[in-house]
Parts: structure tokens; C-alpha cells; sequence
């Protein structure tokens, strides 16, 4: 299975397909009311953070476009130091799982929950990709989505043409998956 990093395309070729990330960088202002900061772009990686009402990087994504728009963007989540959010962190942060779009991991049919303080409920465990074996959103447009078996029947080819999808469709699904008090 063809993975995000793997270069397909010829170099040139991905890099003038990089400019979609680099346009969403040019108009980074009009993201300022939704509190995201838009990083410059560095081929073939696109950092979004979201951040506090302090304007302090909370939590962000990071979009892999090395073969853009041949394949679907990979987005990942990341810390505010720009790491991968592993598991348990991101499971504390994220919304209940019934209003995420990231799947839940599941033992023997349960769903996994992360313990707080005396066992007391703090966030569920995401589940992992089949592939990377980290949490995913699970939305069309990302590469996730479609290389994931159980959507093999929703290719990317019908989805990168669609006016409705975006790095904007994307980033504001990944933003929601957060609890608000991420924020506060």
C-alpha cells in the first residue's frame, strides 16, 4: 500500500501541487477569527495549529501533501510542541466519540476508555489506523479515509473534484473534534 511519504509524483510536479497549501498560507488572516494559526508551509508538510484564547498553540494537525492531489492529504494530530498526539493524550482532549469523527478503539466489542483521578471518566482511546496505526480522522478527502479498507468502495478520484471539499472542509473537521474547554 502506497504510503503519504512515498514519492509518486515527480518532485516538480508535487511542489506546483503544493501551491493549494501554500494559498491557504497566503490567506492565513482569514483564519484568525477561528483561532487557527496557519504555518508556513515547508514541501511537503502543512502545520495548522489551534490555539487558546490566549493565542497559545493548544493543539494542530499536520497535513502530509508530498503527493497532492494524486493521493488524498494525510492529517495527523499533533501536539503544541508539534509532535504526534499519542493515544491517551488525544483522548483526553477530543469531544465524546459519538461526536468525533475519529474512531474509538475497541477490546472484546467495549470501547476503550483513558482513566482520570480515581478512575473517573477523562476521554476515550482513539482508535488506529489499519496502516499507521495512529488515530485518524475519519472523513473523506483525507488519506486515511480512503486507503482505509472499510471505505475502498469511496475512491479519492471522486472526491478531489468536489467544490464542497478542501483543506477548509478538512481543517474545520479536525477543529471540532476537540472539547472546547481545549481552548478556554
Amino acid at each position: 500500500m502506497l504510503k503519504p511519504e512515498d514519492p509518486v509524483l515527480d518532485e516538480t510536479v508535487a511542489r506546483q501541487k503544493f501551491t493549494a497549501a501554500t494559498t491557504l498560507f497566503e490567506r492565513r488572516h482569514l483564519y484568525d477569527a477561528r483561532g487557527w494559526e496557519v504555518e508556513e508551509p515547508s514541501f511537503p508538510l502543512l502545520r495548522v495549529w489551534f490555539v487558546g484564547r490566549d493565542t497559545t498553540r493548544r493543539v494542530g494537525v499536520r497535513v502530509a501533501l508530498r503527493n497532492y492531489d494524486l493521493t488524498a492529504p494525510s492529517l495527523s494530530f499533533i501536539s503544541s510542541s508539534g509532535a504526534h498526539l499519542r493515544d491517551e493524550d488525544l483522548g483526553l482532549l477530543l469531544r465524546p466519540p459519538d461526536q468525533t469523527k475519529i474512531p474509538p478503539a475497541r477490546y472484546e466489542g467495549q470501547l476503550l476508555f483513558a482513566q482520570g483521578p480515581a478512575g473517573a471518566f477523562a476521554g476515550y482511546l482513539p482508535g488506529g489506523h489499519p496502516l499507521t496505526q495512529r488515530a485518524f480522522l475519519c472523513i473523506r478527502g483525507t488519506w486515511e479515509f480512503h486507503s482505509h479498507p472499510q471505505h475502498a468502495d469511496v475512491p479519492w478520484e471522486w472526491i478531489r473534484t468536489d467544490p464542497n471539499y478542501g483543506f477548509d472542509y478538512l481543517l474545520t473537521h479536525a477543529r471540532a473534534c476537540f472539547r472546547d474547554d481545549v481552548f478556554a
